[in-house]
């Protein structure tokens, strides 16, 4: 494994992501579900948690969502990592970037593609090719 490395694969959902690394060869290296979104926050904050709030209160609380995620995902990446001492890349699905103006724009739509977040910096062991390309998702 330490001569071929793996890449991992990111499915998101609401709040939370599965993680698939596998070989260049296609064998399964780790797989595992990991919560993206703290205890107490909506998952998906621009539903019906936002709709009912001030657009500035909505444009917190989405934020703070994106925070956590962004946290979550870095430590994640991080477990996932030291599990696969050498991750070759992040394979991502293409999302459009959100910005806090396009929630501001679209309040009562759902808001910026379930507010997919921007890039995260590598953490720990996730350097080299596209390794800090990850962008969690809430």
């Amino acid at each position: 494994m330490a001569k071929t490395g793996g890449i991992v694969g990111v499915s998101d959902h609401g709040g939370w992501a599965v993680l698939v690394t596998v070989a260049r060869a296609g064998t399964l290296l780790d797989r595992r579900r990991v919560e993206l979104v703290d205890e107490g926050l909506p998952k998906i904050p621009h539903h019906s948690e936002g709709q009912r709030l001030p657009i500035n209160q909505a444009v917190e609380l989405v934020e703070r969502v994106r925070a956590s995620a962004e946290r979550h995902a870095v430590l994640a990446l991080d477990v996932v990592a030291s599990a696969v001492p050498r991750v070759l890349g992040i394979a991502l699905p293409q999302m459009p970037a959100a910005s806090t103006h396009d929630c501001r724009a679209n309040h009562g739509l759902p808001c910026a593609e379930q507010c997919r977040l921007g890039d995260v910096p590598p953490g720990p062991g996730l350097s080299g090719d596209g390794a800090g390309l990850a962008r969690p998702l809430v």
